[in-house]
């Protein structure tokens, strides 16, 4: 989930409760396996999520998923970034 996540960078999800739109969630995609992603959306039919970077993954191919699939949501990370983008906590 690079810029917020660069690759290597630590991260700590507390296990999933009430889901809201801009949280930063860690999913079990049932194609793409874990991944870390925003919610953008949340319909009848599923969540949407985005990735922060233009070489993420679409929306529209990441498909709605079902809300059971998020794991947790991101409580904490090692902040490599914060001075680019401010705490994401």
């Amino acid at each position: 989930m690079a810029p917020l996540l660069p690759d290597g960078a630590f991260a700590l999800f507390r296990k999933r409760s009430e889901i809201k739109l801009g949280q930063i969630v860690l999913v079990r995609h049932p194609r793409f396996g874990l991944i870390v992603k925003c919610i953008c959306s949340i319909e009848l039919d599923g969540v949407s999520l985005k990735g922060l970077s233009s070489a993420s993954t679409s929306t529209e191919r990441l498909g709605r998923i079902k809300p059971e699939n998020i794991v947790g949501r991101l409580i904490w990370h090692d902040g490599q970034c914060d001075a680019l983008y401010g705490p994401q906590i």
